[in-house]
């Protein structure tokens, strides 16, 4: 979870910039200022006030902007001011706690199930960590910032996986 002060001063940050965001704890989002990309990328999951998330421990804080330089000004604060990681995620901005990133998550997953054959694929800042660590592949319609990761790039994950299939038993 995120550091509860740290995660605090950085919304009422947001707050003071009248951005558009969400807290998550893994399950719900908990929205402030829902507009309509927000409302679009909330279909099918637990939704709750900004206020009901609060009290909660939250793993995660996304910002929603069209302009991707306002998303790049903000990362360079939060990473520079907070002990927190930032990724741009095509017009989000996905803070979480440095102690965390989806490369660690497989990690994880590999360990409790003995497996050290872990492959991902991915498209956006949020990505990097875990295509560096595990395959190097990316979707070829990925960002920017993951083009300077990745070294395979697919047009489908179907690809990714005969690609994967081939490599393994070849």
């Amino acid at each position: 979870d995120m550091d509860h002060d740290e995660a605090s001063e950085l919304l009422s940050y947001l707050i003071s910039k009248e951005m558009v965001f969400c807290l998550s704890d893994g399950i719900d989002f908990g929205y402030h200022r829902l507009n309509d990309a927000a409302k679009n990328f909330i279909k099918g999951f637990g939704v709750k006030t900004y206020e009901e998330m609060l009290d909660r421990p939250y793993n995660g804080i996304f910002v929603r902007s069209d302009d991707h330089d306002v998303l790049c000004e903000l990362k360079a604060y939060i990473e520079s001011k907070y002990h927190m990681n930032a990724a741009i995620n095509r017009g989000n901005l996905d803070i979480y706690a440095n102690s965390t990133n989806k490369a660690i998550g497989l990690a994880i997953i590999g360990k409790y199930y003995h497996d050290d054959k872990i492959y991902a694929i991915g498209d956006g800042g949020n990505d990097i960590d875990m295509i560096n660590a595990y395959g190097k592949m990316a979707m070829k319609d990925c960002s920017d910032d993951v083009k300077k990761y990745a070294t395979s790039y697919f047009d489908y994950v179907k690809d990714c996986i005969a690609y994967i299939e081939g490599k393994d038993n070849g």
